[in-house]
């Protein structure tokens, strides 16, 4: 059972600098008093998650798929005695949107401020290394390569919420209460993002991703941070292709 801390220590600054080189990472759970899970709860919940997609499929619709599929996940999750499982209070919670977060150097800090400061090093990551590898002449964007209106809402909306509530919210918010050790736990609901994603090239880059986005989730209980750090990296990752697809053709 985790252990409950004193009020004061509830407050630690979260150990983000925004890419600085100091930044100092905790890796441990902030510690909540609240009910305690079992491992044969966070099991039973996953094999609930997979079923619920499972049978969500038969509706077609990649969108209409990851709502059901993740609505009947939580609702179920919500209302079955077992396996235990997030409740509506607990999702109500977790999108707090007038939530300020401690932040080392910097102070009180919105959760927007939270993620968009996050989203700086990933992005980093990639479009250095792009520009400076790109030869003369290779970016030529167009508006004919950006996806159409339902594909924006899936990559911008529905994928980082549905997902963001099943491999950020539920996945560590599972471990934590199952006691499992933090570092394997966030490692682990990388992984299974990345996995989500099926197996190819980038598999491990989206895993480190999810892991990253978990990291934060964990540290600050606000799903919104996950989500909308997802959403950022999904509008970098469309107006990068179109600019490279465009120039390649």
């Amino acid at each position: 059972m985790p252990a409950v801390i004193d009020d004061e220590t509830l407050e630690r600054e979260l150990p983000i600098d925004f890419g600085s080189s100091d930044t100092q990472w905790t890796f441990e759970w902030p510690a909540v008093d609240d009910e305690p899970w079992s491992v044969r709860d966070v099991a039973g919940g996953g094999a609930m998650f997979a079923a619920c997609h499972i049978a969500s499929g038969a509706l077609g619709a990649p969108i209409a798929v990851r709502l059901a599929g993740t609505g009947a996940f939580l609702a179920t999750q919500a209302t079955l005695p077992l396996p235990k499982g997030v409740s509506p209070a607990d999702v109500s919670d977790a999108f707090d949107a007038s939530q300020t977060i401690p932040v080392s150097k910097i102070g009180d800090t919105p959760w927007w401020g939270v993620a968009l400061g996050a989203s700086v090093p990933t992005i980093q990551i990639v479009l250095v290394p792009l520009l400076l590898s790109a030869p003369e002449g290779a970016f030529s964007c167009s508006a004919s390569q950006l996806p159409n209106l339902a594909d924006a809402a899936e990559k911008l909306a529905i994928a980082p919420l549905t997902e963001g509530l099943v491999f950020q919210f539920w996945a560590l918010e599972a471990c934590r209460r199952a006691g499992l050790p933090y570092a394997p736990s966030v490692l682990g609901a990388g992984l299974a993002f990345g996995a989500w994603h099926g197996l190819s090239p980038n598999s491990l880059f989206l895993a480190a991703l999810g892991a990253y986005w978990g990291h934060l989730y964990a540290q600050t209980r606000n799903v919104l941070v996950p989500v909308s750090m997802h959403a950022v990296w999904n509008a970098f990752t469309l107006g990068v292709g179109a600019c490279v697809v465009s120039g390649g053709g």
